[in-house]
């Protein structure tokens, strides 16, 4: 009987919804990575390699409003310079979900997700990198606290919601760490997009207790003729 009054129940709260989608996306790469070290009898060289696979599932009522979830499966190398297992092959990981609801102009996102400045949804903070692992970014003078969807390990959740309205979107974000109420951090942020340009700005914060950081960041970004281009400026305590 419990079984029965349970497929009811699922069968009425699906009513009105579209089949799910599921789509898969990803990407693989390889090559020659060199990090000098002084650790006798180490090796400076290895074999660079990331396999990605996403699994994205979305679905849409009746009425349009769209949900959606994704989950991560990735490989990468193990070890650091120096390390016994340098550049041996690592297992792959599986990472917490995310999810998301969607209707209009609105979005939310829960669970293992991005916050304002990781999304790029307001400020291009990542901008362009530099060689094949992307080692040197123009975020790198900076290091804000920006966490994004990833995979592995115990993912503290974040709630993001973001608005947008023609050219101008608004996004706020609020990450904590619950298991042990260790961290919390809490961005907003605003963007506006005029012909080939884009600027943003966010603000945010974290608090883990012995710290208190406050923290910005602005960006212009576009392209002109053949160029493309990305300019950052962003402080913290």
């Amino acid at each position: 009987m419990k079984k029965v009054l349970l497929a009811s129940t699922m069968l009425v709260a699906t009513a009105g919804m579209a089949a799910a989608e599921i789509t898969f996306d990803g990407f693989g790469r390889f090559g020659i990575f060199y990090s000098e070290t002084d650790v006798a009898n180490a090796s400076d060289t290895r074999i660079e390699q990331r396999f990605r696979l996403n699994i994205v599932g979305s679905a849409e009522t009746d009425g349009g409003v769209q949900f959606g979830a994704r989950i991560r499966l990735q490989s990468d190398e193990n070890g650091t310079a120096g390390s016994s297992d340098f550049g041996n092959g690592g297992t792959g990981d599986i990472g917490a979900p995310e999810f998301n609801v969607q209707s209009g102009g609105f979005r939310l996102d829960v669970g293992n997700t991005s916050d304002v400045i990781d999304s790029g949804d307001v400020v291009d903070y990542y901008g362009f990198g530099v060689g094949l692992t992307a080692f040197l970014e123009q975020s790198s003078a900076f290091g804000l606290p920006a966490s994004g969807f990833g995979n592995g390990g115990n993912v503290a959740p974040t709630i993001k919601a973001r608005y947008s309205m023609g050219d101008f979107t608004a996004a706020a974000s609020y990450t904590e760490n619950a298991a042990d109420d260790s961290r919390e951090e809490w961005q907003v942020g605003f963007g506006y997009v005029f012909s080939a340009y884009a600027v943003g700005i966010a603000f945010g914060n974290e608090d883990d207790g012995s710290t208190d950081n406050d923290f910005w960041a602005a960006s212009v970004s576009g392209s002109f003729s053949n160029v493309d281009f990305s300019v950052l400026v962003a402080d913290t305590d």
